[in-house]
C-alpha cells in the first residue's frame, strides 16, 4: 500500500511566496515600519489612488500587501551605501 498526499494546488512557504504560482505576496508585518518599498501598480482605495513608486511601509493600505503588490527594493550595494559626514568640523 502506497499513502496518498492530498492535492495542493500551491505550496506556501516563508514569507508567502507560493511555489506553483509566480506571485510573490508579502505581508505587512515582514517588512520594518519605516522601510521603503517599491509598490509595483496602482492600488485604489476608496479614499486615495496609490501610484506605482517608492513608498514608506506605513504610508500604504493593507490591500496593497495582501493583494501583492510591494516588494523589497533590492539592498543598496558599494560607497553609495555608506553614510558619510556632510558637516564641515568647526575650527
Amino acid at each position: 500500500m502506497s499513502a496518498q498526499l492530498p492535492q495542493l494546488s500551491s505550496i506556501e512557504i516563508v514569507m508567502g511566496e507560493s511555489v506553483m504560482g509566480l506571485e510573490r505576496k508579502m505581508f505587512r508585518g515582514v517588512f520594518a515600519p519605516g522601510e521603503v518599498v517599491q509598490l509595483k501598480q496602482y492600488c485604489f482605495t476608496p479614499g486615495r489612488v496609490f501610484e506605482p513608486g517608492k513608498y514608506i511601509v506605513g504610508e500604504l493600505p493593507d490591500i496593497a500587501f495582501e493583494m501583492g503588490l510591494v516588494e523589497q527594493l533590492p539592498p543598496v550595494k558599494g560607497k553609495s551605501a555608506e553614510i558619510k559626514n556632510t558637516e564641515t568640523p568647526p575650527e
